[in-house]
């Protein structure tokens, strides 16, 4: 019964993970690819590698800035990342540089 449970919670930890590839419908009705439809970086989005940006996403209840990654082509942890003081991101709030808000 506890395997069980345990497989269950596993499962529904990693469906956010998951990547859906389906075909979405742009204005147009015409039918585009999961790549096509999300060409367009985030507004605000910072570079961190070549196709690979942070998005901002909104603020904690503590007033920290929150990040998740994005990027056209490549697949990316669904995962909420957040500022250091040295500009980096880490997943680890502890670290993270909320003082200011940003």
């Amino acid at each position: 019964m506890i395997r069980v449970a345990m497989r269950q919670m596993a499962l529904i930890l990693a469906l956010p993970a998951l990547v859906a590839c389906q075909a979405v419908t742009n204005s147009s009705g015409q039918k585009e690819s999961p790549e096509e439809s999300k060409a367009q970086i985030p507004p605000g989005a910072i570079q961190t590698g070549d196709d690979f940006y942070m998005a901002p996403i909104g603020k904690d209840s503590d007033g920290c800035a929150q990040f998740s990654p994005w990027s056209k082509s490549l697949m990316v942890p669904a995962a909420i990342y957040y500022r250091k003081a040295d500009g980096s991101f880490t997943l680890n709030y502890s670290v993270a540089d909320c003082r200011t808000g940003a």
